[in-house]
């Protein structure tokens, strides 16, 4: 946790660099902060940003050089949380970046289904979308400890709560697929490219 901020309101820019920080909790308060540097720190967790996604005026965010980096669509999660940023990592963010971080988390696949339905009102809508927000491994708070007990007991035939599909699953498609579904397939293919 970071601390001591409290009588630092109206900080714009905030230099954490090189710190061996592993959380953001307590810049959430800083309102007026528009730059911030957590670049070679531990952060590995993309639920950290959190903590400074309700930033109004947080416009450049690095946090190169961070176990984070390593996850699946990394800059897609950060985007999709804070969109109003227009650097990650010192490289400017583009509107195609933008568009790719909502599909990835489905915020358009309400509109391509009503939009299908009323092209096709016969056929039945797929999502097709190559990369899904499920798809990306959950993350957990619990330590290397917690995890590796949690194993143990599983393999020794302990209960195992809540399961998750593996990450390569995809739903199969449907064995009556349309000439509609090939063509939109394409168009999504295109917008996550």
């Amino acid at each position: 946790m970071i601390s001591g901020l409290s009588t630092l309101k109206k900080l714009t820019r905030f230099d954490l660099s090189r710190n061996d920080i592993t959380k953001l909790k307590g810049l959430e308060q800083n309102e007026y902060l528009r730059f911030l540097d957590v670049s070679g720190n531990k952060i590995d967790k993309a639920r950290q940003v959190s903590y400074i996604e309700e930033l109004p005026l947080l416009t450049e965010l690095d946090m190169s050089f961070n176990p984070i980096q390593e996850r699946k669509c990394y800059r897609l999660q950060i985007l999709y949380k804070i969109p109003q940023l227009r650097r990650l990592d010192g490289v400017e963010i583009t509107a195609k970046e933008k568009v790719k971080a909502e599909n990835l988390h489905g915020t358009d696949l309400e509109d391509r289904k009503m939009i299908f339905k009323a092209l096709l009102p016969e056929e039945t809508f797929v999502d097709r979308r190559i990369r899904r927000f499920e798809d990306i491994d959950p993350e957990s708070d619990s330590s290397a400890e917690e995890k590796l007990e949690n194993e143990m007991n599983i393999m020794s035939g302990g209960s195992r709560q809540g399961s998750v599909d593996s990450p390569g699953e995809k739903s199969p498609a449907p064995a009556n697929s349309s000439k509609a579904d090939e063509i939109l397939s394409d168009v999504l293919r295109d917008d996550l490219e």
